[in-house]
């Protein structure tokens, strides 16, 4: 039982080197490649706890089945020293997690004039994200996927906002005079 958790933790930690560098490779991509490394990230520190509790029980089988004998201190030894790598590990995952740059949206115009009923095509930019997808929302008009505003029938002032699909706390709006 020793022999393959160990294993199977070992296989575990190649693995998430292998991906790294995978990861790594594809940086020079963009967006994807941050979205990328975002998941990974996500993933890995999902694994990380695994294999630390995986080591916990680990160590609680060894003890309870050697009685605490000398054996039992050098695997202890070893196990600690494996639950040492896997806290560094999830340490430097958080710290590159948080080191990203922040998804921003901008919108243009930022700003518009139009007539009641007319239509204004706005345009977003979602920047630092995997997939620059927008929802749109307009509070007294209209507004279509592809971001073409259309006035409402009054005059009065309105705002448009562009979403971010992957984080909906990132939004740009634009005011609008219906005149």
């Amino acid at each position: 039982m020793v022999a393959a958790s160990l294993a199977l933790i070992a296989l575990m930690l190649g693995l998430i080197v292998l991906e790294l560098h995978r990861i790594g490779d594809k940086m020079a991509t963009g967006a994807q490649a941050l979205q990328d490394l975002q998941n990974l990230i996500n993933q890995l520190v999902t694994d990380v706890g695994a294999v630390a509790a995986e080591l916990k029980d680990l160590l609680a089988a060894i003890q309870s089945a050697t009685g605490g004998g000398p054996g039992a201190a050098q695997v202890e030894a070893l196990v600690t020293q494996g639950k040492t790598a896997l806290t560094s590990l999830e340490s430097a995952l958080a710290a590159a997690k948080t080191s990203a740059p922040p998804i921003s949206v901008a919108i243009s115009p930022t700003s518009a004039s139009v007539a009641p009923g007319a239509t204004e095509q706005f345009t977003a930019t979602v920047s630092n994200a995997g997939d620059p997808t927008v929802t749109w929302k307009a509070l007294n008009g209209s507004v279509d996927a592809n971001g073409l505003y259309t006035a409402p029938a009054t005059a009065g002032t309105d705002t448009v906002t562009a979403t971010s699909e992957e984080d909906p706390t990132k939004s740009a709006a634009a005011s609008v005079t219906v005149a």
